[in-house]
């Protein structure tokens, strides 16, 4: 069984930096996240996430992209983990602890899998 892992701290108001660790690397890679761009579900995670039924797909998909980004380095970490099992672990705090991070799994596939 594989593991990646993803650390998310919040390094300034508008920023976190995103560390990740891929099975196949011993250092991690490191960017920067705009917190602007999941501003809503932040919100809705905090306002109604355990009171409503919002739409734990749609979140799981932006949460997936958010964190994958333009160079898609979690779809190919995944990728390299192809029938061998795999773990996400994800250690985060403050408000990006709130989030469903549980849903960038749909019940099947982890979303941006196949793609």
């Amino acid at each position: 069984m594989q593991t990646i892992r993803i650390q998310l701290r919040e390094s300034t108001q508008e920023t976190v930096e995103l560390r990740y660790w891929l099975p196949q690397k011993n250092n991690y890679e490191s960017r920067r996240l705009k917190l602007a761009e999941i501003a809503d579900l932040l919100k809705q995670g905090e306002r109604d996430y355990y009171k409503l039924l919002p739409n734990l797909p749609g979140i799981g998909q932006q949460l997936f992209f958010w964190l994958d980004g333009d160079g898609r380095w979690l779809s190919r970490g995944i990728a390299d983990c192809r029938g061998e099992g795999l773990v996400i672990a994800i250690d985060t705090d403050k408000q990006l602890a709130h989030l469903p991070w549980e849903v960038l799994h749909d019940g099947e596939d982890l979303f941006g899998k196949a793609g």
